[in-house]
């Protein structure tokens, strides 16, 4: 890679940075993670590009890349328009089954396809992040995407509690649990007809496939978790915004 395509990364990230430094978002949570950010930003566009070889050029470009990526998602809440109320009922959901977890959590709206994104601290990136810049965050993040179309859309707090499935299902590692238990019960006969009922994707030609299988079940719980409020609108919903 040339040096050069790092400098334009380099730039952009910085862009990007002027751009969030200037936004107050009104409170204290998103404020502090607005600082944290530049400060990580700042650090990492002081670094010296010169004499790196191909390996940490790749390196630090993805590191240039997810930084402006973050502070990205952080800029386009200050535009995401979720009712106040909606967001009190997630947070006294996440509270029921997250404890006192959820007061090192910070929950930011953007604008995007229907996803959760998490900056999570025990990640390998996150803890390369702080590594480089010695910059630590005080919350750690997770960034709900919310297509602009829906915000206004009655309905739309029904995806969003799917969304909080995931977030669960992150903070709990429910998924590796559940992924475990259904290719033990599935490697054997007994209750193999049942797991092929329920989770059919999850056996191609007799073998597993790792990522189908924990993409296929994330869902899975989502979807779980979400009928325990909406009952089977979930899927109605889901049906309806695919129409």
């Amino acid at each position: 890679m040339k040096e050069e395509l790092l400098v334009i990364c380099a730039a952009q990230m910085q862009q990007m940075k002027f751009r969030l430094a200037g936004i107050d978002f009104g409170d204290s949570d998103r404020n502090s993670l607005r600082d944290e950010l530049c400060a990580m930003a700042d650090v990492l566009h002081s670094r010296k590009l010169k004499g790196l070889n191909n390996k940490d050029k790749d390196k630090i470009k993805l590191i240039y890349e997810d930084l402006t990526r973050w502070m990205y998602f952080l800029v386009s809440s200050k535009v995401t328009n979720v009712p106040e109320q909606m967001v009190f009922v997630l947070k006294e959901i996440l509270h029921t089954w997250l404890g006192n977890e959820l007061d090192n959590l910070i929950m930011v709206f953007v604008e995007g396809d229907f996803s959760v994104a998490r900056f999570n601290k025990n990640a390998m990136g996150t803890s390369m992040f702080e590594a480089i810049t010695n910059v630590r965050f005080s919350k750690d993040p997770i960034f709900i995407r919310v297509p602009h179309l829906y915000q206004e859309d009655m309905l739309f707090n029904i995806a969003l509690f799917h969304e909080l499935g995931h977030i669960v299902d992150m903070q709990l590692n429910l998924c590796y649990d559940v992924k475990e238990n259904v290719k033990k019960v599935a490697s054997g006969d007994v209750n193999k007809r049942i797991v092929r009922e329920y989770f059919p994707i999850l056996i191609v030609n007799r073998s597993y496939d790792e990522g189908v299988i924990t993409s296929y079940i994330k869902e899975y719980i989502a979807d779980l978790f979400a009928a325990q409020y909406v009952g089977s609108y979930i899927v109605e919903y889901l049906d309806y915004l695919g129409d």
